[in-house]
C-alpha cells in the first residue's frame, strides 16, 4: 500500500486527557473527548 492511499487520520492526545482527531494533515482538528 503506498503512501497516496492512506487518508492520514491522526488521533492525538494531549497530558491532562484530551483526545483530538486530525483527518487532513493538521489543517483541521476535532476535539473528540477525555480519556482520563
Amino acid at each position: 500500500m503506498s503512501r497516496s492511499n492512506q487518508p492520514g487520520t491522526r488521533l492525538l492526545y494531549s497530558d491532562d486527557g484530551l483526545l483530538y482527531i486530525i483527518s487532513d494533515h493538521y489543517e483541521t482538528v476535532n476535539s473528540i473527548g477525555k480519556w482520563k
